[in-house]
């Protein structure tokens, strides 16, 4: 099963069953970062800070029977994320929140020119997270937590290309685990698990 996945109207129309908890303009759910159409990113998010904002999508029609899922997803830290102050994005997937990391988008040499956001920034770059979890049901709610401490015309939170794979499996896990890439950069972030 994929989702937001397309570029343009394409990817606005996969954009539109999911639920975003705040607006900086009435309606916007994307936005463009480089070539790449987002769910969120720069000025889409409303408020004076984004903390615990979020974007929401219920799935249904799962197959079963499964009993693992596997995850991945494409995410865009905008502009200047402080580890110092705890900015970070998190995931839930039925209620329970199996990714949460910190980003310091500060250090060097993990930096880019500006790709999208405040054009005074540089910018780190897309990352993609991957994720095992146990799951059978048919149904799914996912979502993508905003962290962040700051409105988002200063920093923000984008992402697209989910993909997940429902398979059933002779010695499922118990637990979920996960992991990230960086388009081969060092990176000073902190994997944060979650219990």
């Amino acid at each position: 099963m994929t989702d937001l996945v397309g570029q343009g109207s394409a990817f606005d129309a996969e954009a539109a069953p999911w639920y975003q908890s705040t607006y900086w303009t009435s309606g916007v759910k994307t936005s463009t970062c480089g070539s790449d159409r987002l769910m969120g990113g720069y000025k889409v998010l409303g408020g004076a800070n984004t903390k615990g904002q979020y974007w929401e999508r219920q799935y249904t029609g799962i197959p079963t029977p499964h009993n693992v899922v596997y995850l991945t997803i494409k995410i865009y830290p905008i502009d200047g994320w402080d580890k110092w102050e705890d900015d970070h994005f998190e995931i839930w997937l039925d209620s329970q929140k199996i990714i949460a990391w910190t980003l310091e988008t500060y250090s060097p040499p993990a930096w880019y020119p500006n790709i999208c956001g405040d054009p005074t920034y540089l910018d780190v770059g897309a990352m993609w997270m991957y994720a095992t979890l146990p799951h059978a049901l048919s149904t799914m709610t996912f979502r993508v937590v905003s962290s962040l401490n700051q409105a988002s015309d200063d920093e923000s939170l984008g992402f697209r290309d989910i993909k997940m794979e429902f398979k059933q499996i002779s010695n499922p896990p118990s637990s979920y685990s996960f992991c990230g890439s960086f388009q081969g950069f060092f990176f000073a972030f902190q994997c944060m698990p979650m219990s």
